[in-house]
């Protein structure tokens, strides 16, 4: 299978290159210099002029983008900020979200490789300290070992990431945020164009992986903006680089997107959108996050999942310097069926006698004579088959999140040498989570001992405010913030029965205050500026370790082993809350003529030095473990530029330690291997590119035996390189054909994000994809 997929690679490259390179000699510089300049339509908020009744005569918006904006965008010059534009997506060719965030400093995967099975890991920080918003919606849920989040790429306008606490950014998170923006129907049109469609089909050879993706897109006025895509993908099982499958990694995904982008006025904007996804019930890993053989009683299920999330921005910019105004509002669910059926690894704790057999979920009887197995104690007979024939297990969980989120800045004041801006916002997030574990056999569900849901049924509200001004005196720039937060959280369902048979407060109260600060010095104005950064954030303790529940037991209702007082006092100061100072110092050099030439080079590098308080890093007898948490780490972004030529490299190292309150010291093990990644592309002609990409990561600490993340032998999860490359042909502007290699050096390696610190799961080796694109 290896020398076949080398071979088609070989063979769809050489085809590709050949008409290209043909009229390569014939190419003048200043066509090279323009073709870099019309890869992608540029997004634009600002709609045409209004008036127009006939719509033939609608002014679409410009569709050229200068590559100094591409610079400008993409790296913040002060702040731990990387946006990843629409451009970088196309050029780089990117199939999954995932593949299009790695290639950032301090940014890694966890989990995986599924694309539902990956989640985002900023500067160590794993899933439950990165808020994942789309369009405005965050995306985040706490379930145990269970993490993913899935857009597909080619529907983004942007993607940002910010790195460590933010004034602005959600409560809670204490790693950073991957904020997504979907594209419009602007970004797809052609000049003069009303109304296009494409239709998008790919293969991937690694595992026979097929995507159909239709998508319509219409500006029928210059007040109405109107996208629609409907995508699919399927798959069988992924082939490591040793050539063997990873059991139950096959794919069955669906995936849709209605957008609609009204401007009612000039300077107003209402974008409403709503995405979707589904995937049928398939066999998957109980624990996406790690390798079996762990010890798991639960290795696999069967996984089906809902998803639906719908959000409304609005943008209003009217003419005045006191109001730069953005509101978002949204709400979306996540609901996923665990069926384990009776007879799998996890429903099999009581094996059925010699000679037997389940008559539906109700009667034991002999396999032999048929007859009813009547117990020594025959009183005891319901009970005993009702423990004996449960029927399947099914675990159901219902994640609802809402959230609202309003801002606005104002230019106060501005004379030559001094400027005074203000940023003001209110935040609101609720996150529900209701679970509710059954069998086929109501009666058993009395008989259980120690079998609870494992994922606790709540309900958290946070409410926050924030002002962040920015003082600008000729070269320096002072924005110091201040951030007031209201939490609280709240048992449902089984777990507040549990916690009021106990005699315990139900509901968690948490208030905190945050105050970052920023400077910056242009030591060359325009071209070089050292930076500073200081920035807290706060998480509280979670759901799942604040409302436990021991299970059920001879018929009673399950109890609790929560922490809080059994005298129904008050909770609020039993767990403790995490906090985190994080402080960055850095210098960033950009210019649009390095040597005197059309070169734009952005060159940033940030230390950083994180202090992370009252972290909970396992669990014991039911009680959190906490520690202190420590990592510094250096990261460099650099971007260049140069007529058709583009070239990305990025640079991260991490380390860090944790101090348990026991004296006692250990690595972070959710900590990534230090991460080299390099992108060089061409734009050789408007109609054809190709770009290579090299990663290398370092071995990295891992744990192994460990059920509480502190206690276990230590081992090394080797580090590893990989090559991709990637082709895009238009033979006219209604064809596009890609060509993408993955891992093209069919490496075997791990991913990071090992359950409780353990090994990763194995990564897909050589992977070949092609895709074809049928423009109208």
């Amino acid at each position: 299978m290896s020398n076949r997929g080398t071979l088609l690679a070989l063979v769809l490259f050489s085809a590709l290159l050949h008409q290209p390179l043909l009229g390569l000699a014939e190419e003048s510089e200043e066509d090279q210099e323009q073709s870099i300049e019309k890869v992608t339509p540029a997004p634009t908020s600002t709609p045409a002029p209004s008036g127009r009744s006939n719509p033939q005569d609608t002014i679409l918006p410009e569709t050229s983008v200068s590559s100094s904006r591409i610079r400008d965008e993409r790296i913040n010059k002060t702040q731990s900020i990387t946006k990843i534009t629409s451009e970088d997506l196309e050029r780089r060719q990117v199939s999954t979200v995932f593949d299009a965030v790695r290639n950032t400093a301090g940014v890694s995967i966890d989990g995986g490789p599924r694309l539902n099975g990956m989640s985002f890991n900023i500067r160590g920080f794993e899933s439950n300290d990165v808020a994942v918003s789309v369009d405005g919606v965050l995306k985040n849920y706490e379930k145990y070992r269970s993490k993913g989040t899935y857009i597909e790429p080619d529907l983004l306008k942007t993607i940002e990431i910010r790195r460590g606490p933010q004034i602005n950014s959600n409560s809670g998170f204490l790693g950073g945020a991957v904020i997504t923006v979907t594209k419009d129907a602007e970004d797809f049109l052609r000049p003069g164009q009303m109304a296009g469609a494409r239709l998008k089909f790919g293969y991937g050879n690694n595992n026979d992986e097929y995507l159909r993706s239709y998508l319509a897109y219409a500006r029928p006025h210059d007040k109405i903006d109107l996208i629609y895509n409907y995508t699919n993908r399927q798959s069988n099982n992924i082939m490591q680089g040793n050539g063997e499958e990873l059991a139950y990694s096959n794919l069955n995904i669906v995936s849709e997107l209605y957008k609609i982008t009204l401007f009612p006025i000039d300077s107003l904007r209402i974008s409403t959108s709503l995405a979707k996804l589904t995937q049928g019930a398939t066999v998957q890993q109980y624990d996406t996050l790690s390798q079996l053989g762990s010890g798991f009683s639960t290795p696999y299920v069967l996984r089906a999942i809902d998803e639906e999330t719908i959000s409304q921005t609005w943008e209003f910019t009217p003419d005045t310097k006191w109001i730069n105004f953005k509101a978002s509002i949204g709400t979306g669910h996540t609901d996923q069926d665990e069926t384990t059926p009776r007879g799998w690894q996890g429903n099999d704790t009581n094996p059925l006698p010699n000679n037997s057999y389940c008559d539906g979920n109700f009667i034991l009887r002999n396999s032999i004579t048929n007859n009813p197995i009547i117990p020594s104690n025959p009183n005891n007979t319901a009970r005993d088959n009702a423990r004996i024939c449960r029927g399947d297990r099914l675990d159901a969980y219902q994640f609802h999140n809402t959230n609202f989120d309003l801002a606005n800045t104002a230019q106060i004041y501005e004379t030559d040498g001094f400027s005074l801006s203000l940023l003001t916002g209110i935040q609101y997030a609720k996150q529900k989570t209701e679970t509710e574990r059954s069998y086929d056999n109501p009666a058993s569900m009395r008989w259980m001992t120690q079998d609870a849901n494992p994922v606790a049924s709540s309900i958290k509200v946070s409410t926050a405010f924030y002002i962040q001004p920015t003082i600008q005196i000729k070269q320096l720039t002072i924005t110091p913030g201040y951030r007031k937060d209201y939490t609280s959280l709240e048992a449902l369902d089984a777990n507040r029965e549990a916690m009021e048979k106990s005699n315990q407060r139900h509901k968690i109260h948490v208030n905190e205050e945050i105050y970052n600060l920023a400077l910056a010095y242009d030591l060359i104005p325009k071209n070089l500026v050292i930076f500073a950064n200081y920035g807290q954030g706060f998480r509280p303790i979670s759901a799942g370790n604040a409302f436990l529940i021991s299970g059920y037991v001879n018929g009673e209702p399950a109890g609790s082993s929560s922490q809080c007082p059994r005298d129904h006092s008050s909770c609020d100061n039993i767990y403790k809350t995490q906090r985190i100072e994080s402080s960055e110092a850095g210098i960033n050099y950009s210019t649009n003529q390095l040597f005197n030439q059309p070169i734009q080079l952005t060159s940033k590098a940030t230390f950083f030095h994180s202090h992370t308080s009252d972290s909970v890093v396992g669990i014991s007898s039911n009680a959190p473990i906490y520690g202190t948490q420590v990592r510094n780490g250096w990261e460099f972004e650099n971007s260049l530029n140069y007529k058709a030529f583009y070239a990305q490299a990025s640079y991260s190292r991490i380390a860090g330690k944790t101090l348990l309150e026991s004296g006692q010291r250990i690595p972070i093990y959710a900590l990534p291997g230090n991460a080299f990644n390099l992108t060089l592309g061409f734009s050789i002609t408007s109609t054809f590119d190709f770009n290579i990409n090299y990663r290398r990561i370092s071995d990295k600490r891992i744990l192994s035996g460990s059920t509480n993340g502190v206690n276990g032998s230590q081992g090394t999860q080797d580090g590893y390189e990989l090559f991709n490359a990637g082709i895009r042909w238009s033979p006219s502007q209604h064809l596009t054909f890609r060509l993408v290699g993955e891992n093209l050096g069919d490496k075997q390696y791990n991913l990071d994000g090992g359950f409780a610190g353990d090994l990763g799961l194995p990564g897909p080796g050589r992977n070949i994809k092609f895709y074809t694109e049928l423009i109208y």
